[in-house]
């Protein structure tokens, strides 16, 4: 697969999840907070994907943060049926820096950075375009994993996409 150049991300953070607008999202976001164990942050290790309802399923995401000295690449371990179904493509097993390219790729990953820096969730919300695609509207949270309770190595990810008119 080649770099998708034509990838285009246009959205807003928020790390107040009472803003949560999916009914789906705020059911991803309760489940990640069940998994806590006292005040570290829970690990991968904590559930399977099997744990959660299976309407749940099609919309989760696992990215692996890769650190390289001071820097940060992500790759996606696991990408849900909604999201290969509406991008058009399954990116599972490839790096942010192999697929996203050019002058919106710092954007692309600033909320996955946030993510990891901060060791806390993150919603992000706005338009999403994709190679031959509309412009689509997105939701995304984004919740810390630590193996060692304290430094994200992954994150898991709850997605949903709405077409402009919703």
């Amino acid at each position: 697969m080649k770099a998708l150049l034509s990838t285009q991300l246009s959205v807003a953070t928020d790390p107040d999840m009472s803003n949560l607008q999916s009914p789906i999202l705020r059911d991803l976001y309760n489940f990640w907070l069940g998994l806590g164990t006292g005040d570290g942050l829970p690990a991968r290790s904590d559930f399977v994907p099997t744990d959660l309802p299976a309407r749940l399923l099609p919309h989760i995401a696992i990215v692996d943060v890769i650190r390289d000295g001071d820097g940060l690449n992500f790759c996606w371990r696991l990408v849900g049926t909604h999201s290969t179904s509406h991008t058009g493509r399954d990116v599972t097993g490839r790096h942010f820096d192999e697929i996203y390219t050019g002058e919106n790729f710092d954007n692309i990953i600033a909320p996955y950075v946030w993510v990891v820096q901060n060791a806390m969730p993150l919603r992000w919300h706005g338009n999403a375009q994709f190679v031959e695609k509309e412009w689509m509207m997105v939701e995304i949270v984004g919740m810390p994993l630590a193996s060692d309770g304290r430094t994200v190595d992954k994150i898991f990810l709850g997605v949903y996409y709405a077409p402009q008119s919703e």
